[in-house]
């Protein structure tokens, strides 16, 4: 299926830095789509592997270990056996970490998964995975192009440092607007609902960071078939789980 160049740009945001992508870089990234629209993921998939902070936190990882980086950061956790094994062979034979980001993200989020030979478990890991990406993707564009300059980072701030880069308001609110959203289609909606009370207050990236009066933040809490014990926290957090008969 066709995927618009700035939901893959949004998509390779969440998948290498957890985070929405700002204007600046969200229009950086097109211009450099339209001068190349041939070769267009690789190429931007290359030109995020040569950014320091991506060579500062994936660098030194081993082949397995960046796989798993990605997984978790589009989907919070562990992907798949399978899946991790088919990516860390793709390293393991010479591609680069650039090549294999650009393909894992263009194949989670472009694949027919009912054209692949896959078993029902995944299939569904895949499945989750897609819908997961897709709605990441989707609502790092709406914040950029909602927030509009308002979600770029701050002049002071050097994006070649990790820690300045942490520290700037806009970073930590382009984190936070997709940190909750999941497959589940509720915490996209939930996201946009989000963005739109955050400019509606005047001061959207306060909202958004948590520094705001009207903040909303929280945690994404799984379910397990055992008897958990989950609090929860004061922000607007999210528990997913599976309904079943008794």
């Amino acid at each position: 299926m066709s995927v618009s160049n700035q939901t893959k740009i949004s998509a390779l945001y969440a998948a290498v830095f957890s985070r929405a992508p700002d204007k600046a870089g969200l229009d950086f990234w097109m211009t450099q789509a339209a001068q190349n629209p041939t070769t267009v993921f690789t190429t931007i998939a290359n030109g995020f592997s040569q950014h320091p902070v991506f060579t500062q936190v994936y660098d030194s990882l081993s082949g397995s270990a960046y796989v798993n980086a990605l997984y978790t950061n589009i989907l919070g956790g562990a992907g798949d056996a399978a899946g991790v094994t088919f990516w860390t062979n793709q390293l393991a034979s010479g591609q680069t970490k650039a090549q294999v980001l650009a393909a894992f993200v263009q194949s989670s989020l472009e694949t027919d998964l009912t054209k692949l030979n896959l078993s029902a478990a995944d299939f569904a890991a895949a499945t989750i995975r897609q819908q997961t990406i897709t709605n990441k993707a989707t609502v790092g564009v709406q914040f950029a192009t909602s927030l509009g300059n308002a979600s770029n980072l701050a002049s002071g701030t050097n994006p070649s440092i990790l820690a300045s880069l942490q520290a700037d308001p806009a970073y930590q609110a382009s984190v936070a607007v997709i940190a909750n959203v999941t497959s589940n289609p509720f915490t996209a909606s939930q996201a946009f609902s989000n963005i739109a009370s955050a400019v509606a207050s005047g001061n959207p990236i306060a909202f958004l960071s948590g520094s705001g009066s009207g903040a909303v933040t929280g945690q994404t809490f799984t379910l397990t078939a055992n008897v958990d014990a989950l609090p929860g926290t004061a922000g607007n957090d999210t528990f997913n789980g599976v309904l079943q008969a008794n």
